[in-house]
């Protein structure tokens, strides 16, 4: 998807049908700052970034370190 935003190319290895789905679902997708971003349907000023795998545990890591992600009590988290 990423190759396919950036320079309108397929790759090889894709069927034509895999290929059709890609340029459907590209749509829903841009690329800012060489980063992969899907189109936000409720904000389409504020485009969503998509994360990598690699990047998923860090990122749930930090957040549950912040100090304002925290439950307070028991009764907040039910």
């Amino acid at each position: 998807l990423l190759q396919f935003l950036t320079d309108n190319s397929m790759p090889t290895h894709l069927t034509k049908e895999q290929q059709a789905a890609l340029k459907r679902k590209s749509r829903y997708f841009i690329i800012l700052n060489d980063q992969l971003y899907k189109n936000n349907k409720d904000n389409p000023n504020r485009p969503i970034r998509v994360v990598k795998k690699r990047e998923v545990e860090d990122i749930l890591h930090h957040l549950h370190l912040d100090p304002l992600a925290r439950h307070f009590s028991i009764d907040e988290t039910y």
